[in-house]
């Protein structure tokens, strides 16, 4: 997992889920009972702009490129011209500066294609902090037919290092010579403001599988959407029997004098955490 990049996460984040399919039934059931989440990367956003913020190489010195080069090179073996290097990173770079082969580098936009594709790898769980909003209910949880899940951030886990998302009309201005954490922080955390009323957390992982499990503790609370149907609230009860920690239930309702839902407690399901 990536280290911190900025910011403190709430005490508790929020993951809003549709139940209208089988399929997404079974990802809800999935997330209760298998103690996971998915962890989707930027190809399957539904936003077109979502880390996808251009990268520059204007002002670009041959400083700043040993440098980048030597972080990349750390990681993979370098390849120059199609054949595999023998040596060192260090030598590597040192003999591309003093041959001038470093400024083919730039000009062949392999640092730009290497920053990509360490990006289209990046993993990335979005929440957010607040179970009331009425956009995410309608858009995340089709129509508050769906389900809100609270999760604790307890510290250790991976919900202790979610950074929150900065919301912007402009780009960010970034350089394809970033170090990864600045880099990811400009284009990971970055989105148009459009999006603000999300209030969005993100917790990232780098070269992982899509699956992620939490420590069961860390779900505290099922919300019910104000208009789930029966059946799948039913589902829900069930589900949250079967677990082995405790897990609140709650009700979204709609508020009497404003365009708002306030969220009920019903009742805790399950064991007690010894």
């Amino acid at each position: 997992m990536l280290d911190t990049l900025s910011g403190a996460p709430q005490p508790k984040l929020y993951k809003y889920r549709s139940m209208s399919t089988e399929r997404e039934q079974e990802w809800v059931r999935d997330i209760l009972l298998n103690n996971r989440l998915f962890f989707p990367t930027r190809l399957s956003f539904n936003d077109p702009f979502d880390c996808r913020i251009p990268m520059s190489s204007e002002g670009v010195t041959p400083d700043d490129l040993e440098k980048k080069l030597l972080e990349v090179y750390s990681r993979n073996p370098p390849i120059h011209w199609g054949s595999s290097w023998k040596g060192q990173p260090k030598e590597f770079v040192k003999a591309l500066r003093e041959d001038g082969s470093i400024k083919q580098v730039l000009a062949g936009d392999l640092l730009r294609k290497a920053a990509e594709t360490r990006l289209d790898n990046l993993r990335v769980l979005c929440v957010c902090e607040k179970p009331d909003g009425v956009l995410m209910w309608s858009h995340y949880a089709k129509n508050h037919e769906g389900v809100c899940l609270e999760f604790r951030v307890l510290k250790g886990t991976y919900f202790d290092g979610a950074i929150s998302v900065i919301y912007a009309n402009d780009y960010p201005k970034l350089k394809v010579t970033m170090g990864t954490k600045e880099l990811a922080d400009g284009m990971v955390r970055t989105k148009a403001t459009h999006w603000a009323y999300e209030s969005e957390w993100r917790i990232l992982n780098l070269d992982v599988p899509p699956f992620h499990n939490y420590p069961k503790e860390c779900l505290s609370g099922v919300i019910l959407g104000c208009q789930i149907s029966a059946p799948n609230e039913n589902l829900i009860i069930e589900w949250l029997s079967e677990r082995s920690s405790p897990t609140t239930r709650y009700r979204a309702v709609k508020a009497e004098d404003k365009f708002a839902v306030r969220i009920e407690k019903i009742r805790e399901i399950g064991p007690p955490l010894m």
